[in-house]
């Protein structure tokens, strides 16, 4: 199987799946490969006594990325080189998932009946291949999402599920260890041993217009305005979605 570079910005979206992301010092990201379409890549990186590491990650049987190898100390170019190549086992089979570990759901699926408008455009136009790429990738680096992600994201609940994907990718680019312990709330972050609890809400419209922008909707003029307005079944389910996720912070 042929191995190809690849550029830093394409093993980072890759390297998301990574506790901290593509976060490596005080190691300098130096050059990068992918073999065919994607079941193994490696990062070749710099340390500052100009030795060499090597990072090796292969897909899973569920397609996610898992670290097999990591190199250490190499003397030269060539040496690192050779040592992620021989890791990447280009013509290997994926790797098993763990025992006991639930294999991740799969978000693009063959058909497309019963999709929602948002997630069918990215998934039926060529415009937004680039687009259903990185969401794809940045869903199977999420370390647990919830057993609805996939459906909700696929059908009426894309601009939720997409607010947290967008914030797993903010938070482990800025190096910060994201976990997804416990049903809810969706995150839990940790730096340099300060932790904090995430919960992604979302104000969504109630007429949706899929691939454009929605006009903002203007305050209320009157004091008691907003008592008029009757919450629709959606705007009910996430604000019991979060009172229950206020719940569950720790006291």
């Amino acid at each position: 199987m042929l191995i190809v570079p690849i550029t830093q910005r394409e093993f980072d979206l890759y390297a998301l799946s990574l506790p901290r992301g593509p976060n490596f010092d005080p190691l300098a990201f130096h050059s990068a490969w992918k073999a065919g379409s994607g079941i193994s890549i490696a990062a070749i990186l710099q340390n500052q006594d100009g030795s060499f590491s090597t990072l090796v990650l292969r897909r899973q049987a569920d397609h996610r990325y898992v670290v097999t190898h990591e190199g250490k100390a190499l003397a030269t170019l060539d040496l690192a080189k050779n040592d992620a190549t021989e890791a990447m086992r280009p013509d290997a089979p994926p790797e098993a998932v763990p025992a006991g570990v639930k294999k991740r759901a799969t978000l693009v699926q063959k058909t497309a009946d019963g999709l929602g408008d948002n997630f069918k455009l990215m998934v039926t136009t060529m415009s937004h291949l680039p687009a259903i790429i990185a969401i794809g990738e940045t869903y199977l680096a999420m370390p647990g999402p919830d057993d609805n992600f996939v459906s909700d994201m696929r059908t009426s609940n894309f601009d939720a599920r997409l607010w947290e994907l967008y914030l797993l990718a903010a938070f482990r680019e800025q190096g910060l260890s994201v976990t997804q312990d416990q049903p809810s709330p969706d995150f839990l972050i940790e730096r340099e041993g300060h932790q904090c609890y995430v919960e992604a809400v979302t104000a969504n419209p109630i007429e949706r217009t899929p691939g454009f922008l929605h006009q903002p909707a203007r305050p209320p003029t009157r004091q008691n305005a907003c008592l008029d307005h009757r919450p629709s079944a959606s705007q009910k389910r996430s604000a019991a979605n979060f009172s229950a996720s206020m719940n569950n912070f720790p006291t």
